[in-house]
């Protein structure tokens, strides 16, 4: 289906079905980020027995749904582990758990099975449930986690530039950026990690405004390359259930996904409803907000220059 053919639908809605399971305790070591499995299965064991199924349907509840700004944290953890401050780090994998897929896979109903099964008691038995799956929680590399926390925080900040009319600062990022390669006259700027923005290499800097569609262009391919990685459930309702019939639920494997979903919904999505074309009838830039209507005050300037002119021939005309 084209974009174009593509429709609005009222009874289709999305949620973000993220259950994190907190790391409570890890280790760094070379550059590599371990929990300590003990710590979190007794932290999952907690959770399960003093969960009451008729208050809440998961006993691990998404912290999204009560923080709406939770992307920003996750933005701002970049510099914890650009700055290697470790207790910030600690705090936050003991609050929110992992930025990657790292528990192993399974859903908190498995969690739930095991927890069960092994009654009250964690002793020698401990180890024999665990053995029974693959119970052991990833590890991530701290390269991983910087790496990814800086193309998210990359994409955030290019975003707010061009919804504040920041293109100033847009051309900042871009000449700090080295050019990776060209390709048909144009040249790809490798602004963060998977995030490149193409542009004319003859395009003055003077012109700003210029500058916005790429830049556009450059989030929106990033956004989908990522929204492509993330698992898709679909949850059709019974005919009596309150809200919507039909649901998509997007999986996130970690913290990262997590804040990047609610971004994009949130943030990112809205800014759409509002791009339209410059009003200056020769102008194909973008412009972001309701009430704006051209790209630039050249352009304000240019296109009121033209209305003067069209009204004093039209003047001229009717005095004939």
């Amino acid at each position: 289906m084209l974009f174009t053919e593509a429709e609005h639908l009222h009874n289709i809605a999305a949620a973000i079905g993220w259950t994190p399971i907190v790391w409570p305790k890890i280790s760094i070591s070379r550059a590599i980020i371990k929990p300590s499995d003990e710590h979190v299965w007794r932290w999952i064991t907690d959770k399960i027995r003093n969960w009451n199924y008729q208050d809440s349907k998961t006993p691990f509840p998404n912290p999204i749904n009560k923080d709406p700004r939770f992307w920003e944290k996750v933005r701002q953890l970049y510099f914890a582990f650009k700055n290697h401050d470790i207790s910030r780090i600690e705090k936050f994998y003991g609050s929110y758990g992992p930025l990657g897929p790292g528990s192993a896979g399974h859903s908190w109903e498995v969690y739930a099975a095991l927890v069960w099964d092994m009654g009250n008691s964690l002793g020698e038995e401990f180890s024999k449930y665990l053995s029974l799956i693959d119970r052991s929680f990833t590890f991530e590399s701290w390269d991983w986690c910087e790496e990814n926390l800086d193309w998210f925080r990359m994409l955030t900040v290019l975003t707010e530039h061009i919804k504040q009319g920041r293109t100033s600062a847009l051309w900042e990022i871009i000449n700090k950026a080295s050019s990776d390669m060209v390709f048909d006259g144009a040249v790809s700027i490798q602004v963060a990690p998977n995030i490149s923005v193409w542009r004319n290499p003859h395009l003055p800097e003077t012109d700003e405004q210029s500058l916005v569609p790429f830049v556009w262009f450059a989030i929106l391919e990033s956004v989908k390359k990522q929204l492509r990685q993330i698992h898709l459930d679909f949850d059709a309702r019974p005919p009596n259930a309150k809200g919507l019939p039909f649901c998509w639920s997007f999986r996130p494997k970690g913290a990262i996904e997590a804040a990047f979903l609610q971004w994009c919904f949130q943030e990112l999505a809205p800014m759409a409803t509002d791009i339209k074309e410059c009003a200056r009838s020769d102008c194909n830039n973008l412009v972001f907000g309701s009430r704006k209507k051209y790209c630039s005050e050249r352009c304000y300037r240019t296109q009121k220059k033209r209305r003067y002119r069209q009204r004093k021939r039209e003047e001229g005309r009717a005095q004939k």
